[in-house]
């Protein structure tokens, strides 16, 4: 809130992307404090004058290989396949969720409240040479 605040002041034109998660309640009513948290933040930051966005991902999968820090980590990514058959609301790759939480932040959308769905739908596909080392 403090940061939303400053730029509230500071930055009136600029938008803020919050990497929320599925299940945020805006009620803020939910006996998990994950969602009842989340949800509060999200309702603070639509009260200032400046542009938001919240983004409500699923399961993101890490697309860079990397230490998991828990066995559900480790069973969730084993799993990524079996997950992404429950379709466009279930998960997002890393990289897709950075992509569309860019293009958001450059061009922004309608909506002030993205769910996974909403987020696959602002994926710009990157040429393959961007990222090449």
């Amino acid at each position: 809130m403090a940061f939303a605040s400053a730029l509230e002041q500071n930055s009136k034109n600029a938008t803020l992307c919050l990497l929320s998660g599925a299940g945020a309640d805006r009620t803020e009513k939910s006996k998990t404090a994950f969602a009842k948290y989340k949800g509060m933040a999200e309702n603070s930051i639509s009260e200032l004058s400046i542009n938001f966005h919240s983004f409500r991902p699923g399961y993101i999968y890490p697309t860079i290989a990397r230490k998991e820090p828990n066995i559900m980590y480790k069973i969730m990514r084993l799993l990524y396949p079996l997950i992404r058959l429950f379709g466009d609301n279930s998960s997002i790759k890393s990289n897709e969720l950075a992509q569309a939480m860019f293009n958001v932040a450059l061009n922004g959308t309608e909506k002030e409240i993205l769910e996974n769905k909403d987020i696959i739908k602002q994926i710009i596909p990157v040429p393959n040479n961007v990222y090449k080392k």
